[in-house]
């Protein structure tokens, strides 16, 4: 408990314009817009942590509705002006809802049983409706952060589209993302493993920096938008329809 304390209180230091959550948040924003079958879509994020995206597709918007898990995350929303409720995915989310969209960011990681949170994500979506799922990427790329952030698995992108499939949706789109950090972030965690550092990557960038970071994930977020799929990143994600 005294763990999960811990690392609740370090996510919530991580500023909202951070780089991030800043670039997350634009592309799957970029991605609903493509994708949706709806021209009015109604969202729903899973998972959604102390509710920046929810705030941000708001701005955009597009109605959207927040669940998460971890109460200290809805307190948090809440002093943002967020209004997310309780839920866990793996046990299923009682909705009288359809979505057009349901968000599945860096959730599915978390679980031995990533094949039940596909198939309740599913139940929550209407005919045609798109889940979009990102997590993180490659095993090899393991380190302490994932420790503390309570991961279970790193994916590949064929790993990540064989689990769509496996529970009936068709992928019209897939993709690595965080193309332009990845050898950085190879380097650092593995400078980290050769010597036994066990520190989360929880880290506060200089303004200049975090604002060049946001440029160059700004241009990879339009080449994407453009149908480029990256060859590699820090994260894999799968645009996900329903089939009928």
């Amino acid at each position: 408990y005294l763990f999960m304390a811990h690392f609740t209180d370090e996510y919530l230091k991580i500023p909202e314009n951070h780089w991030w959550y800043v670039t997350r948040n634009e592309i799957i924003y970029l991605l609903i817009v493509k994708y949706s079958n709806s021209d009015n879509p109604c969202v729903i994020d899973v998972g959604c942590g102390c509710g920046f995206l929810v705030k941000y597709l708001h701005k955009k918007g597009i109605k959207v509705k927040g669940v998460d898990s971890n109460r200290s995350f809805v307190e948090y929303a809440a002093k943002l002006g967020v209004d997310i409720d309780v839920g866990d995915i793996e046990k299923g989310i009682k909705t009288y809802n359809k979505y057009d969209v349901v968000i599945l960011s860096d959730v599915v990681e978390h679980t031995d049983t990533p094949n039940t949170i596909i198939r309740n994500a599913l139940l929550l979506l209407k005919e045609n409706g798109i889940c979009i799922v990102f997590v993180p990427a490659f095993m090899f790329l393991w380190s302490w952060h994932d420790v503390i952030n309570f991961h279970k698995k790193r994916y590949t992108l064929c790993e990540l589209e064989r689990l769509l499939v496996s529970q009936g949706l068709d992928v019209v789109f897939s993709s690595y993302w965080n193309f332009f950090s990845f050898f950085p972030t190879f380097i650092v965690r593995i400078f980290k493993k050769v010597l036994g550092i066990k520190t989360h990557d929880f880290y506060s960038f200089s303004s200049f920096l975090n604002s060049f970071i946001i440029f160059l994930l700004r241009f990879e977020n339009l080449l994407i938008k453009k149908g480029f799929k990256m060859p590699f990143g820090v994260s894999a994600f799968c645009v996900g329809v329903k089939n009928q």
